[in-house]
């Protein structure tokens, strides 16, 4: 699908909610309790001309969990921990948007971090106690390629055949993919980040 270079890793990174899963999930929600978005820690903002943005505060409700990672990218995908552990106990785990959660975020975290840019495990653990956002810029980027197959093959050579959980093959098939440059940047323009 794409490469890009993992640049940062946030410590009790902030959620910037897209527009589309507020309206579509998260207005939801409000309608059946009206405190949900305070429970949350989501912080709704007005700005100047007049748009509304979104973000949920770091802590444990926080559905990005305690650790992200950021490699800018025109889709908006970056890799994060999960407030949902249950999650991977799960057989099928395409519950998300697009975002990729890591079962184990801080194993990756630590190595990179301590490798890169002498930060120890210890310095993480005291980023991760002051429960405030913290972005610490890699000293020297990390390559990060994402595939996005519905086929393949085992070790065996046997065919394997998966769910097209983003419809990107009949995307494909029907000639929208690759996306053109106006698509990228309408996509991009959807997912910047706004405090």
């Amino acid at each position: 699908m794409f490469t890009a270079e993992l640049t940062v890793i946030s410590i009790n990174p902030r959620w910037h909610v897209p527009a589309r899963i507020k309206k579509l999930e998260l207005d939801y929600e409000l309608l059946n309790d009206p405190t949900y978005f305070q429970k949350q820690n989501f912080v709704v903002k007005v700005l100047p001309d007049g748009r509304e943005v979104m973000y949920q505060d770091s802590g444990d409700s926080n559905a990005l969990g305690r650790v992200k990672f950021v490699f800018p990218n025109s889709f908006g995908i970056f890799m994060h921990d999960t407030n949902n552990k249950r999650i991977f106990d799960r057989e099928i785990r395409a519950f998300s948007h697009g975002c990729i959660r890591l079962q184990d975020p801080f194993k990756v975290a630590n190595f990179l971090l301590e490798r890169l840019n002498d930060v120890s495990e210890a310095r993480v653990n005291h980023f991760l106690a002051k429960e405030e956002p913290k972005d610490i810029r890699l000293k020297t980027p990390v390559p990060i390629f994402i595939e996005y197959n519905s086929a393949g093959v085992d070790d065996k050579g046997r065919g394997m055949f998966f769910a097209d959980v983003y419809s990107y093959d009949k995307d494909y098939f029907a000639g929208k993919i690759p996306y053109s440059e106006e698509e990228l940047q309408l996509l991009q323009r959807k997912i910047q980040k706004v405090d």
